[in-house]
């Protein structure tokens, strides 16, 4: 058994647990918003702009106030550029979405006095594609129609209430109106592509009849051709401001929060092509900013601009509870019986990091602890689990667990802490790891070690 380093370790670990939790059997439960302890990028304002850019596998916020790029693969928020894209003249409305085609994020940015400028971000900079193009205007929605290969901007308002019902479509070079019929004229509405319909979904927004505030509850679909209005549904209430996304793994599209013009929403629902269904969270952001897909962590990312601002992670379908669970009993040594235990009550949960300490450690400054991560706890090279360590010269000590990669760790005064992190990542749910400590203690017995009880870790949520 060889002692890895940390790096190796996790590395190796976790990709092991991708390929296992792939086609992992674990218990379907309520979906949850996970407000994670990272804050949002300076300068957080209801006009920052955020897509998803699969390329490079990262969320990519656009924040006008300050002109900085920022970008989250779910560990921190990272500045990419500062000083580039639209400039703050172009306020009123910001929307992005990703262009699988060509790879590069389409964002539109004005209003309907400075009129619309379009840029692409290539991952490295923004370069202007069009100043025009489309009609000055606020509040428009914007998704990427992945089937017909171009981008489309839906309604927006010119002020004072009035609201557009055109459809346009950007192709890279220009735009181009290919709709005004479908849905009423409407502004603030959310739309998104639904890649298993091959559809573009378009839900709510605000307008006015016989000018009279109106907002509505409708759902309609674009499929290239025309507007499908799904007509008699059940709907979420009607609103305004809301966020969707779609959820890639799941087929379906989210949609959380926006306003009824009296009230704050914070529910959240989900769309299958065929009927609305609200979704039950314990707890969930306040007021959505932008609301992605991260399809390499198979998560819904919102970035909050309530006060204080930060960012929640929407895991739905099979979200396991965390667990930690110590069984099995160590050897004795020279300082006693070691033990592995989790600190505090810590648990694996996504994005967190679970702290185990191994005690009763000899002190002698060739005391060197290891830890030991398995992922089987039933049988050890066709042999049933626990297998007695005496054969290798370890009388009275038994393996707990199958050994796949160990790790060397520190001895403070006869204690030695063990943090492995667990990555914010959907896939790790429900992966089941094993645990054992162990520490070299020349001359005590035949092998010079010995090793502690055994831990189960079910990593989860919550």
């Amino acid at each position: 058994m060889s002692i890895s380093s940390p790096l190796r370790l996790a590395n190796a670990v976790f990709t092991t647990m991708v390929a296992l939790a792939v086609g992992l059997p674990v218990a379907a439960q309520s979906p949850q918003w996970v407000e994670r302890t990272i804050a949002l990028p300076p300068w957080p304002s209801y006009g920052m702009a955020l897509a998803y850019d699969q390329a490079r596998h990262e969320s990519v916020m656009f924040i006008p106030a300050t002109r900085q790029t920022w970008a989250y693969g779910g560990v921190a928020w990272t500045l990419r550029v500062s000083g580039q894209g639209p400039s703050t003249s172009y306020l009123g409305n910001i929307n992005a979405c990703y262009d699988s085609v060509r790879q590069r994020i389409v964002l539109v940015a004005g209003n309907q006095s400075t009129g619309l400028q379009t840029w692409e971000w290539n991952g490295v900079s923004w370069s202007l594609g069009q100043t025009g193009g489309v009609s000055g205007r606020h509040s428009f929605a914007l998704a990427y129609d992945a089937a017909r290969g171009r981008t489309l901007l839906f309604g927006g308002s010119q002020g004072s209430s009035v609201g557009y019902a055109d459809l346009w479509a950007w192709d890279g070079i220009s735009w181009t109106q290919i709709s005004n019929g479908g849905p009423t004229p409407r502004y603030a509405s959310a739309m998104v592509y639904d890649a298993q319909r091959q559809t573009v979904v378009l839900f709510g927004g605000e307008g006015s009849i016989a000018g009279q505030p109106r907002r509505f509850d409708d759902t309609w679909e674009w499929n290239g051709t025309y507007w499908l209005n799904h007509f008699g549904i059940a709907a979420p209430v009607a609103r305004y401001g809301h966020a969707m996304a779609y959820d890639l793994q799941r087929q379906r599209v989210v949609l959380f929060g926006g306003t009824t013009g009296q009230n704050q929403l914070q529910d959240t629902w989900e769309w299958d092509g065929s009927a609305w269904q609200q979704a039950q969270t314990a707890a969930s952001p306040q007021s959505p900013s932008g609301m992605v897909f991260d399809a390499g962590r198979g998560l819904m990312v919102l970035a909050d601009y309530s006060t204080p601002s930060s960012t929640w992670e929407y895991l739905a379908g099979q979200v396991p509870s965390a667990s930690y669970t110590s069984f099995g009993a160590g050897c004795s040594g020279p300082a006693g019986i070691p033990q592995l235990a989790a600190v505090g009550g810590s648990l694996p949960r996504l994005g967190t990091t679970l702290q185990l300490q191994i005690t009763n450690l000899p002190t002698s400054l060739f005391s060197f602890p290891f830890g030991i991560v398995g992922l089987d706890a039933t049988n050890w090279n066709a042999q049933p689990l626990p297998v007695s360590l005496a054969p290798l010269g370890m009388p009275g000590c038994e393996a707990w667990i199958a050994p796949a990669y160990s790790e060397a760790l520190n001895n403070v005064a006869g204690a030695a802490t063990w943090n492995i992190v667990v990555p914010m990542n959907v896939f790790f749910a429900g992966v089941d790891l094993y645990f054992q400590g162990g520490v070299l203690t020349p001359g005590w017995n035949a092998a010079g070690a010995i090793v502690s009880n055994a831990g189960h870790a079910r990593i989860g949520v919550q």
